[in-house]
C-alpha cells in the first residue's frame, strides 16, 4: 500500500495558510454535524478531545461553543496551519505532528475527532491503529470524511490521477485540486480497520453538500461531478451510495 508523502501535505497546506484558514464549510454545516453527535456526547466531568489533522482548528473550537466541559488538543503536521490555530482560543491548544508517529499515553482522550483527515492517507491502518492505544476504552472516534463508497468520489479520483500523470503532480498542487496522497476510503473499509483495533461502528451517517472549487480552472470537472450525482441521488435515493461525504462514529470496547 502506497505511504502518505508528508512533503506533499506540509507544502499543499503551508500554501492554503497563507491566503485563508481552509474553513470551507457553512455553520449550518458544522450545528448538523454537532447535533448529530450530541446523542453520545459522554456525561463526565471533564472531557479531552484529539482534533485529528486540526488545520486551523475549525471543527475543534466550534465545539468549544456547544460543550464547556471540553479541552481539546489539535494536532496537524503543518506549521503554519498550527500556529494560525493557536490563537488564544480557551480550552484549545494544537501541536505540530505527524499522526503516524506522534506519542501520547495509552488511554489519554476520550474523545478523537477526525475533520477529513483520514482521507489524506492512502493507508489509514497505522493512524487508527494508534487512535486504538490513545483512546480510553468506551471513547468514541468521530470520522467526517469523503463517502470513498460514492461511485462518482471514486471516478472523481480516477480522473484526478489521470490528470496528475498529464499534467504533472506540481500542477495539480499549485492549482490547490489535491494533494497526491487523497484516497476517499470506503465505509466497508473503516469498518474493516477499525473494527481490527477493537472499535465497533455505532452511528454512519451519510449526507450530501455541495464544496465550491478551490479555483475556476475545474470548474469544468466540477460541473460534470455536480451532474454525476444529482443523478446518483436520484438512483439510489436514501441510499448511503449517493451521499458524497459521511460520518461514522466508532466506540472502543
Amino acid at each position: 500500500m502506497k505511504s502518505q508523502n508528508k512533503n506533499d501535505e506540509v507544502n499543499f497546506f503551508t500554501e492554503f495558510s497563507t491566503d485563508c484558514d481552509y474553513d470551507i464549510f457553512t455553520e449550518d454545516f458544522y450545528s448538523n454535524i454537532i447535533e448529530l453527535i450530541k446523542s453520545i456526547w459522554p456525561k463526565l466531568e471533564k472531557i479531552k478531545m484529539l482534533e485529528a489533522g486540526c488545520g486551523t482548528g475549525a471543527f475543534g473550537k466550534r465545539f468549544l461553543k456547544y460543550f464547556d466541559n471540553l479541552d481539546v488538543i489539535g494536532v496537524d503536521i503543518t506549521q503554519k496551519m498550527v500556529e494560525r490555530a493557536n490563537d488564544g482560543t480557551k480550552n484549545y491548544s494544537a501541536i505540530v505532528g505527524d499522526l503516524e508517529k506522534i506519542s501520547f499515553s495509552d488511554s489519554f482522550f476520550d474523545i478523537i475527532l477526525c475533520p477529513y483527515i483520514l482521507h489524506h492517507f492512502p493507508d489509514i491502518s497505522r493512524v487508527i491503529e494508534n487512535f486504538g492505544k490513545w483512546i480510553k476504552n468506551g471513547g468514541f472516534v468521530i470520522i467526517v470524511e469523503p463517502n470513498g463508497s460514492n461511485p462518482v468520489n471514486r471516478l472523481s479520483k480516477i480522473v484526478r490521477r489521470f490528470l496528475e500523470l498529464i499534467l504533472g503532480k506540481d500542477y495539480i498542487m499549485k492549482n490547490k485540486w489535491a494533494t497526491p496522497n487523497e484516497t476517499d476510503h470506503s465505509v466497508r473499509n473503516y469498518k474493516k480497520i477499525f473494527l481490527k483495533n477493537k472499535f465497533k461502528p455505532i452511528m454512519i451517517n451519510g449526507f450530501f453538500i455541495n464544496i465550491k472549487p478551490n479555483t475556476d480552472k475545474v470548474s469544468i470537472f466540477v460541473k460534470m461531478k455536480v451532474f454525476l450525482y444529482d443523478f446518483f441521488r436520484i438512483l439510489f435515493p436514501k441510499n448511503l451510495f449517493s451521499a458524497n461525504n459521511v460520518m461514522i462514529i466508532f466506540v472502543k470496547e
